[in-house]
């Protein structure tokens, strides 16, 4: 008889070790995730601008950007609410505007030389997750392309008759602040279908809106070569982007000089 007690008694103990929610089942999140930088930051990267971003299985979950401190600890401090699930697996890329060397454009994702960048693994959760980075420049991973977006910015054929032959300059505009980003110029063809093609590569942030202004050195009516001059004789324009997830964009523009705008500004 003692030995049909003990039998029963076994399965009872090991269940009753097993983690479970409220409900009594297994534990599925979802947890939140604190990711911080000490203060081993501040006095390479004080002040610098930081854009991290949680991601699963190759996908970005969720951004987020801040300013790393020169003084405070931690120096950087997201929290993911409510972003991890058990079972799955997550990593953080963050990257940090820091432009070292000659190299390196602000608001851009340059390569580890010029922008210190990190990729780092999410212990499996089961409950909320805090992980707190130490600055590591010699471990530093290339992740620009979980943030960064390729333009290819073209113009058709309508540009090969007014324009043919003519010098074209665009850049990319951060829309919140009117920021110029990068610029590329080149001619546009008088026969070539686009007519022109300018590469921006890495130019656009995910989930952050753009424009793209661009002038043509037309010298309508007069002008002077190689200067932006007002629109009645350069034509210029200022083109909508918005904000795109994908990882490379391609936008092509139309020749309507009743649409033009005064750009000539952001070239200055």
């Amino acid at each position: 008889m003692r030995m049909r007690w003990l039998a029963l008694l076994v399965p009872l103990a090991l269940v009753s070790a097993t983690a479970c929610d409220d409900n009594g089942s297994e534990p599925t999140g979802p947890y939140d995730l604190v990711f911080e930088g000490d203060a081993s930051f501040q006095s390479a990267h004080g002040g610098q601008e930081i854009r991290v971003a949680l991601v699963s299985g190759g996908a970005v979950e969720s951004t987020m950007d801040g300013t790393v401190s020169g003084t405070a600890d931690p120096a950087f401090s997201f929290t993911f609410a409510d972003a991890l699930e058990a079972g799955r697996t997550y990593e953080v890329h963050y990257w940090i505007d820091s432009n070292f060397g000659d190299g390196g454009l602000p608001a851009v994702c340059d390569e580890t030389a010029s922008d210190h960048q990190w990729s780092v693994a999410v212990p499996a959760a089961s409950s909320d997750v805090a992980l707190t980075e130490t600055h590591r420049p010699a471990e530093t991973e290339d992740v620009c392309a979980t943030f960064a977006a390729d333009l290819t910015f073209r113009g058709d054929a309508s540009f090969q008759g007014a324009h043919g032959g003519q010098a074209i300059q665009a850049g990319v505009v951060r829309a919140s602040d009117g920021a110029l980003v990068m610029t590329r110029s080149g001619t546009v063809s008088a026969d070539a279908d686009p007519s022109f093609a300018l590469e921006f590569p890495g130019a656009l942030l995910k989930d952050m809106a753009y424009e793209v202004h661009y002038w043509i050195d037309s010298n309508f009516g007069g002008g002077t070569e190689g200067t932006c001059d007002p629109v009645d004789v350069d034509h210029q324009w200022s083109v909508e982007l918005g904000s795109t997830t994908e990882d490379a964009v391609t936008h092509t523009e139309s020749h309507v000089p009743a649409e033009q705008s005064a750009v000539c500004s952001t070239f200055d």
